[in-house]
């Protein structure tokens, strides 16, 4: 079981979350095969033609567990293994947005023993969710969806 958020959202409220992100520290890697094992930085999260990646914070990315080599210079991520939080973009239509974030607090390892992720990073995961929460407003009926009620049509909700 892990932790998510659905945001419908504006190109402002994504500027706002990359702020948040860099001051933070995060970085984001492309999707779950790189070219490099080196993140990017976050003043490139949310390009339009990027769909999904992952977040790190930059002082934590060399340790994933699952880091492994399959290629030449070509790496894979196992976000179930690794500290990273799963970051999934959609245009919606328009100027309006869908972005999930998705976070498993722990996985089975190879013994069948629950492991937990690095308690430091889940902290981190966990005070960005509660400032998306306290930035945009739950949809009802779905407790995992929030919208900027700013710009809302009051018939989507």
């Amino acid at each position: 079981m892990g932790k998510q958020i659905n945001l419908y959202i504006q190109k402002k409220d994504i500027e706002k979350i990359q702020n948040y992100l860099l001051k933070r520290k995060f970085v984001w890697f492309q999707d779950e095969i790189l070219l490099r094992p080196e993140p990017l930085y976050t003043q490139k999260l949310f390009n339009l033609w990027e769909t999904s990646g992952y977040l790190a914070l930059e002082n934590t990315y060399i340790s994933y567990r699952s880091l492994e080599q399959t290629g030449q210079n070509k790496f894979r991520i196992d976000p179930l293994k690794s500290e990273v939080l799963s970051c999934t973009f959609f245009a919606q239509k328009e100027d309006i947005y869908h972005l999930r974030f998705y976070f498993p607090q722990h996985f089975i390892d190879k013994d069948v023993q629950k492991k937990f992720k690095n308690p430091d990073f889940s902290l981190q995961v966990d005070r960005f969710f509660r400032w998306l929460r306290a930035q945009f407003k739950p949809v009802p009926d779905m407790p995992t969806f929030y919208y900027n009620p700013d710009f809302a049509p009051k018939e989507w909700f």
